[in-house]
């Protein structure tokens, strides 16, 4: 048990420390072309956008997992309503639209392997369509 409570208290928050941070990539969806932020670790993809001051920045992030399955997303502590792209094998399949600030749990509708949190205005800014092909 004191193993245990030494790996909590010490071992686990320097590992988070040097854990992939959040980087910039562009990807593709159908013809258009855009940079988001990429969720690179377990942390960046548990924060997402929240503590993000406002929307107008054109605040976008990807998540990408390793196996499909159905994801549970939520925005509690976000600042803005998003857009939420569900991806499956390099196809949109959904997007939840509007999501307020606070909600608890948001479902994917199907197996994902990627999803793209996106703020409105960022996807009426770049004309995103609500389905087609997404490349990284």
């Amino acid at each position: 048990m004191i193993c245990f409570a030494a790996f909590i208290s010490i071992i686990l928050p320097v590992a988070l420390i040097f854990l992939p941070s959040p980087k910039k990539t562009e990807i593709t969806i159908g013809k258009v072309r855009i940079e988001v932020t990429e969720a690179r670790s377990v942390a960046n993809k548990i924060v997402g956008l929240i503590g993000k001051k406002n929307c107008e920045k054109g605040n976008a992030m990807l998540f990408r997992f390793l196996f499909p399955s159905r994801k549970i997303f939520w925005t509690v502590g976000m600042q803005f309503p998003i857009n939420i792209f569900w991806i499956r094998e390099g196809r949109i399949i959904a997007v939840s639209k509007n999501i307020p600030p606070g909600t608890r749990y948001i479902s994917s509708p199907d197996r994902i392997d990627a999803a793209l949190e996106a703020c409105p205005n960022f996807y009426r800014k770049n004309k995103l369509p609500d389905s087609g092909k997404i490349t990284y």
